[in-house]
């Protein structure tokens, strides 16, 4: 492939290869830290306003994702939604 050595010839083919399969993607935003604190901040306000059998509320973030859990009295701990992080804070 026009003098290519094998190396440049792999090189080429991560080029061309659809993200979805190289577990890379571009333009991913993630939230700022300022955004993951007041994120916590309005979920445990929430969850003590509508959810009073909570205990406690957790979030982890991965990528663009915010993965919200419930804790409960006895240790139960329950997934209950995730947030995805478009860019911006107020949308």
């Amino acid at each position: 492939m026009l003098g290519l050595s094998d190396a440049g010839n792999e090189v080429v083919a991560d080029l061309l290869r659809p993200a979805a399969l190289t577990g890379h993607t571009q333009n991913v935003f993630r939230a700022p830290e300022s955004t993951k604190i007041s994120q916590r901040q309005r979920l445990t306000q929430h969850a003590q306003a509508r959810w009073p059998v909570l205990a406690a509320v957790s979030v982890r973030y991965r990528g663009v994702l915010a993965y919200i859990d419930g804790h409960l009295s006895d240790g139960t701990i329950l997934p209950l939604y995730r947030l995805r992080y478009n860019g911006s804070a107020s949308i």
